[in-house]
């Protein structure tokens, strides 16, 4: 069972799938990427080359193929007493040490950008992750007073953040509020994770603090009603399965 067996849309995220459940269209890894993702090899000079199969194509025979593996459920039609979700922006006033870090960092993704060798130089993508970050660290504070604003009307609270600082951060000023609480990132060793879910869904702690990457997907957190995004990962979908 997957929830999200096509992220992104590319076909090329089905195949492991369709080989698992033996389908016909999981025999031939080549075959199937050359005809539903437009694989092709790219050459890159010095006579090296390398498989790429991250397109898309024939979409519409591909649905028609796998329907007989493919159940299509959504929330909606699962779920009909679930409440509908709130969604509610605040805007953040940044302080002037953070306003010149972020400043700094879009200069520095300015002259990545400008300098790069082709559109995949890796140079551009460090410089925006940066710029990211600061965005998220300067948020930090106030991610700590709304979350405290919720606790004094709700049992719990869920944060989440791409990144890890900013979950230290967030962890430390709550815990120094008085509010005992879970930091839950890709450093979190894995035989302790179970143990932080159990005592936050018990009650013994009030606030779960995460990143998308570790707890994004395949945890149940209902004791909070509310959660808290800092910033947004690169893909929606990953949001959206957080959010729920």
């Amino acid at each position: 069972l997957s929830g999200t067996p096509m992220k992104n849309g590319r076909p090329s995220n089905l195949f492991p799938l369709l080989k698992a459940v033996k389908h016909p269209l999981g025999r031939h890894q080549r075959a199937y990427e050359a005809h539903f993702c437009q694989g092709r090899e790219t050459f890159l000079g010095g006579g090296r080359s390398i498989w790429r199969a991250t397109g898309s194509a024939n979409t519409k025979q591909l649905q028609s193929l796998t329907q007989t593996h493919m159940l299509h459920l959504t929330k909606e039609k699962c779920l009909k007493d679930l409440p509908k979700q709130t969604r509610v922006f605040r805007k953040v006033a940044v302080s002037s040490k953070f306003q010149q870090s972020h400043n700094e960092a879009l200069r520095k993704l300015d002259k990545a950008y400008n300098t790069r060798t082709n559109d995949q130089d890796p140079a551009t993508l460090t410089a925006l992750t940066s710029l990211r970050a600061v965005g998220a660290l300067s948020k930090v504070d106030a991610a700590v007073q709304v979350a405290a604003g919720v606790l004094e009307e709700e049992a719990a609270v869920v944060i989440f953040t791409h990144f890890v600082q900013a979950a230290k951060n967030i962890h430390k000023q709550m815990e120094e509020r008085g509010w005992a609480g879970e930091l839950y990132t890709g450093e979190t060793p894995v035989k302790k994770r179970d143990a932080m879910v159990t005592r936050f869904q018990n009650g013994l702690s009030s606030v779960f603090v995460c990143t998308f990457g570790a707890a994004g997907v395949g945890l149940t957190l209902t004791s909070a009603h509310t959660i808290i995004l800092v910033d947004r990962p690169w893909t929606p979908g990953d949001t959206f399965q957080a959010e729920d």
